[in-house]
């Protein structure tokens, strides 16, 4: 089974006009010695008003004005690609500056489209995303690979393998109508060494492009392993700009350790608690598509300081929806997505709610935003771990009186008990 490599380098990895592209060429020949490769590209940094600015950030901009009616201009666009185009060699440089004039023209007219109609949405600026940033950049770095004398092909949004559905300013892949248009991507990974593509781009099944979330092009580098793992040897490199440390840098300052193995899960919590790490739902996505991808982190800069990031039985239980009522005990962690009660007006304890962990932490994922809460006199008990929940309520219940004097009656208190060490 062939190998290939499915390498992605966001926007700040690219760094400003593409100083760091170099830097990628190094690792692209390093990967493109024992691989195939497939290099996911983010748009590229400019700078605004003194600071790195990702150039989907600067076409938003030129949406907002074009919408609203006002002159825009594109050089800011054009000065970055203007000064990575200095990387191509003599051979290649006037196709590319064609692509790059081409691409830019098409921004253009989508931007005149978002004029006309005073709205800059749904394919209107999703097509002005792809164009200005994603594809364009793929493009360029072809032309850049090709110029280290490596054989290499762009993917174009014709022949685009990432299907999704019709949610166009943030999708969801469909990996079965995907399947269907894979061929082409494997006819020129058969043909070259390296393939360009554009990352946090998506097509439906009826030639829409839709763009995913901000930060979308990890999710791109899982939907090609879901797509490409059952007839090569994937493996997902995610070249970052630094390592992967035991904290969040942003919050700890000290004492921090670097990370040389976790798990899918431990990721994808990280994740979610705003490390940037991977976007959780490109992990999601490997799962629910049954696929088990070997994903690694990479410093870029110090190719030697890797984390990688594996799926590992963990004996987690993770609940989905809201646990309404009985007990039970369970020796290892618990992931709760969704809200707890108890059924208080039950006269039997074995109907209360009484989830006990004997070992191991119980966390409501992010409690809070999701509204996840303990109400109705639950009961949670951890023995040996942490415990982290959202907001917790008890109830009251009225009852007739217990002597049974008429038209008399009394108030029952239902209080929902945490306990942990």
């Amino acid at each position: 089974m062939n190998s290939i490599v499915i390498a992605k380098f966001g926007g700040s990895v690219i760094g400003v006009d593409g100083i760091s592209i170099p830097i990628i060429i190094q690792r692209i020949n390093s990967l493109s010695k024992d691989a195939k490769v497939v290099a996911v590209f983010s748009a590229p940094l400019t700078v605004v008003e003194g600071k790195p600015t990702s150039l989907t950030d600067v076409a938003l901009e030129l949406g907002k004005r074009a919408e609203e009616g006002k002159a825009f201009d594109l050089i800011i666009l054009r000065k970055t690609y203007e000064k990575i185009l200095e990387l191509v060699s003599s051979e290649f440089q006037e196709k590319c500056r064609r692509d790059i004039d081409e691409l830019l023209d098409m921004v253009r007219i989508e931007l005149e489209k978002a004029m006309e109609k005073k709205e800059f949405a749904d394919e209107v600026r999703s097509l002005t995303l792809a164009y200005s940033g994603e594809i364009l950049m793929s493009y360029v770095m072809k032309y850049i690979i090709q110029s280290q004398g490596i054989k290499s092909k762009a993917v174009k949004l014709e022949n685009w393998p990432i299907i999704t559905d019709s949610n166009i300013e943030s999708t969801n892949f469909i990996a079965s109508e995907s399947n269907k248009r894979v061929e082409h991507l494997e006819k020129l990974l058969e043909q070259n060494q390296v393939i360009t593509i554009g990352g946090f781009i998506g097509r439906t099944a009826d030639g829409i492009i839709t763009t995913y979330e901000r930060g979308g092009s990890d999710r791109t580098a899982a939907d090609l392993g879901i797509l490409l793992h059952k007839k090569f040897d994937v493996k997902i490199d995610l070249e970052k700009d630094n390592s992967v440390v035991s904290a969040d840098p942003r919050i700890v300052k000290e004492g921090l350790t670097e990370v040389h193995s976790i798990s899918y899960n431990e990721a994808r919590l990280a994740g979610m608690f705003g490390m940037n790490i991977l976007d959780p739902i490109a992990i999601k996505e490997i799962l629910e598509n049954g696929a088990s991808l070997p994903i690694v982190i990479t410093d870029m800069r110090n190719p030697e300081k890797t984390t990688t990031v594996e799926r590992k039985i963990t004996n987690t239980l993770t609940i989905k929806g809201k646990f309404w009522a009985g007990n039970f005990r369970y020796d290892n962690p618990v992931m709760m997505w969704g809200s707890i009660t108890s059924p208080h007006i039950s006269p039997y304890e074995k109907h209360k709610t009484h989830i006990h962990l004997t070992k191991g932490n119980f966390r409501m994922i992010d409690s809070l935003r999701n509204k996840y809460d303990i109400d109705g006199g639950a009961k949670i008990t951890v023995d040996n771990g942490d415990m982290e929940v959202g907001n917790v309520r008890g109830t009251r219940q009225r009852v007739q009186d217990p002597q049974g004097r008429a038209g008399m009656f009394t108030v029952l208190e239902h209080f929902s008990e945490l306990i942990a060490p």
